[in-house]
C-alpha cells in the first residue's frame, strides 16, 4: 500500500502526465480531411480533396506517410488520455480513502479500554520484538572472514549493498535480523540474507540481494537458490523482497527506500 509521500507523489505525476498527453494531442490534431477504412485485419488511409460544392476525391496514402503516421499518433494519445484519466481517478478515490479514520481505528479511539485490552493481541510488545531478534548479527558459520564492512547497528555484513539495506532498515527502526537460519521441511537449513517484521503488518519478510547477476555462474546459483527457497514457502512478491544488480547498474539506493516504504512502513 502506498504511504501519503508515495501517494502525493504518483498523484501529482499522473497529474503531469495527463497534461503533457493532452498537449501532445493538441500539436497532433490536425488530421482533418484523412479517413482510415478497415479492409480485413488491417486499415486503409484516404486522404479527402474537395473538388466542388459537394464533390470530393479520396487519394490513398502510404501507411508510412507523414499524414498516416500523424492520425496513428492522434488514436493512440487519445487511448492514453484516457488510461492515465482513470488511473488519476483511482488515486483521487484511494486519496479520498486513505485521509479517512478506519472505522476500527475509530472504534478503538472511542473504547480505550477495549483498546488496552487487544493491544497486546495485535500489537507484539517491545519485549517479543526484542526475543524475535535475539542476535541481530550473522548466524552463518560459512565465510565468516567475508563479514567485512560494518552496519550502523554495529555487525558486519558480506557486501556494501548489504550494509547500506540494513542501514537504511535501521533508520527506520525496522526489527532484522541477518542470515539468521531457516529450517526446510526436508529438514534441511538455509542462510536467508536478512529477515524483517513489517511495522505495517507485524508479519516477517525475507530481503535477499543479489549482488552479482552479471556473472554467469552467479546467476546459475541464484536460479538454484530461488528453487529452494520457494520450495521453502519463501516466495517472491509474497514473503520475500528481492534486490539485484551488476556491475554496471549498481544498486539504487531510492529503489530501497521504495521497497522499505511499500512493504514495510
Amino acid at each position: 500500500m502506498l504511504n501519503q509521500n508515495s501517494l502525493i507523489y504518483e498523484l501529482r505525476k499522473s497529474e503531469k502526465k495527463l497534461s503533457d498527453l493532452k498537449k501532445m494531442l493538441d500539436e497532433n490534431n490536425s488530421t482533418e480531411g484523412i479517413i482510415a477504412r478497415k479492409k480485413g485485419d488491417s486499415y486503409n488511409y484516404f486522404k479527402s480533396i474537395k473538388l466542388g460544392q459537394k464533390k470530393y476525391k479520396e487519394i490513398l496514402l502510404p501507411k508510412d506517410s507523414p499524414e498516416v503516421i500523424k492520425l496513428a499518433k492522434k488514436e493512440y494519445l487519445k487511448m492514453a488520455i484516457a488510461d492515465e484519466t482513470e488511473k488519476l481517478q483511482l488515486l483521487k478515490q484511494f486519496e479520498k480513502f486513505s485521509n479517512k479514520e478506519p472505522h476500527a481505528d475509530a472504534y478503538l479511539r472511542q473504547h480505550p479500554g477495549i483498546n488496552e485490552l487487544l493491544a497486546a493481541q495485535f500489537v507484539p510488545t517491545e519485549e517479543k520484538i526484542k526475543n524475535w531478534m535475539g542476535d541481530p548479527s550473522s548466524q552463518n558459520p560459512r565465510f565468516r572472514e567475508q563479514l567485512k564492512h560494518k552496519t550502523v547497528l554495529d555487525f558486519n555484513v558480506r557486501s556494501k549493498s548489504e550494509q547500506m539495506i540494513i542501514n537504511k532498515l535501521a533508520k527506520h527502526k525496522i526489527p532484522l535480523r541477518y542470515e539468521h537460519p531457516h529450517d526446510n521441511p526436508d529438514g534441511s537449513i538455509i542462510y536467508i540474507d536478512i529477515q524483517v517484521l513489517s511495522l505495517k503488518t507485524y508479519l516477517s519478510f525475507y530481503w535477499e540481494h543479489n549482488g552479482m547477476m552479471d556473472i554467469p555462474k552467479y546467476a546459475e546459483t541464484y536460479a538454484f537458490k530461488m528453487r529452494n527457497l520457494i520450495s521453502a514457502g519463501i516466495i517472491p512478491g509474497v514473503n520475500l523482497i528481492q534486490t539485484f544488480e551488476t556491475k554496471e547498474c549498481p544498486l539504487d539506493p531510492n529503489y530501497v527506500e521504495f521497497l522499505i516504504e511499500y512493504y514495510l512502513l
